[in-house]
């Protein structure tokens, strides 16, 4: 069965210039690996097309598919990722989530005029029915946040219990970095894994120490 790789975007990447920004380097280096690479965008401004967007992939990519995926999410297109993996299990080789919000952030309280956004809110019953199942196979799920995004992403909305837990950090904050995020996750910060760099929540998914980390699997 081939393996073929489908990129999720975040909320609002135009479809239009996904393989260009801010998704170009994961599409070379998926490509260069040899996989065949399919991208989705979410246009979301309403919980409606989130629903729409989701039935739309599960449709297309695994009903009349019958190809095996490596599923690559962005923010809020992580949760997807995870919920169409949680509903396909046997035809997910592994889930790569870049800054993406699993458990949600205050923040998105913000978000008056998007619908979309809202929902990201750690309380949004939207969110907690996207969640993974309990008996996924968490192992599969490689989580990639920034320690300058965790304002809008927090790192413990990030991480993956079970899973494989990055943090991508510029090594003279590397010391303060640990010291804050023990104080926001605790012990859980042994979970973490540090990569080396600097990276918002845009420029996380093109940063050469991402791409160091997938060639090592």
């Amino acid at each position: 069965m081939t393996t073929e790789v489908l990129i999720i975007s975040g909320t609002f990447a135009p479809p239009f210039g996904m393989r260009l920004y801010p998704y170009s380097g994961l599409v070379g280096f998926f490509e260069e690996a040899g996989y065949r690479v399919h991208m989705e965008s979410i246009r979301l401004f309403g919980i409606g097309q989130v629903e729409k967007s989701i039935d739309h992939i599960r449709r297309k990519y695994f009903a009349e598919s019958d190809s095996d995926y490596i599923l690559v999410g962005h923010s809020q297109g992580g949760i997807l990722a995870l919920s169409l993996a949680s509903e396909h299990p046997q035809r997910v080789r592994s889930v790569e989530i870049f800054a993406s919000p699993v458990y949600g952030t205050m923040l998105a309280s913000l978000g008056m005029l998007s619908p979309a956004l809202r929902a990201m809110n750690f309380r949004s019953l939207w969110l907690r029915g996207m969640r993974k199942h309990e008996d996924f196979d968490s192992t599969k799920v490689h989580s990639y946040f920034s320690a300058l995004d965790a304002m809008v992403v927090p790192w413990i909305a990030s991480m993956v219990k079970d899973g494989h837990n990055y943090l991508l950090v510029p090594w003279p904050m590397e010391p303060a970095a640990l010291m804050l995020g023990q104080a926001m996750v605790g012990d859980r910060i042994y979970e973490v894994e540090i990569l080396h760099g600097t990276g918002g929540h845009l420029a996380i998914v093109n940063h050469p120490a991402i791409f160091k980390s997938l060639s090592a699997r």
